[in-house]
């Protein structure tokens, strides 16, 4: 259970990563860096370094942690937040990062799928 929640932590910086060069990508491709130190573009980077910042202090805590799927649905439960954050302030049903929704569904639907294969691997074999 510990990997998976450590993937998933991982996955978070990546992801985080590349919508980060996205971002910066289409404004220097479509030539308006001046829109990057507008107050949307600094609304958006700051959600990313909301990211950066919790991922960081995760990956901190992450040792001392008695409750692997707690502290993961506690992630998740952060990341919907900072999503719908991005969502609402990028144009709410118009959103372009609307798919992020998606994968934090699939993020919890692998979090039981994980647990309950590590239950079975540590029940004693019967007779």
């Amino acid at each position: 259970m510990l990997r998976t929640v450590s993937y998933l932590m991982l996955f978070r910086v990546a992801l985080t990563s590349m919508l980060l060069l996205a971002v910066v990508s289409v404004a220097v491709t479509s030539g308006r860096t001046d829109n990057l130190g507008g107050a949307f573009s600094r609304f958006v980077f700051e959600l990313f370094a909301i990211i950066y910042g919790a991922s960081l202090i995760y990956a901190l805590v992450f040792k001392r942690i008695s409750d692997p799927i707690r502290f993961a649905y506690a992630q998740i439960l952060v990341d919907l937040v900072v999503i719908t954050l991005l969502v609402h302030g990028t144009g709410g049903g118009q959103s372009p990062f609307q798919f992020l929704y998606l994968v934090d569904i699939v993020a919890v639907a692998l979090l039981p799928a994980a647990s309950r294969r590590d239950d079975h691997r540590h029940q004693p074999a019967r007779s």
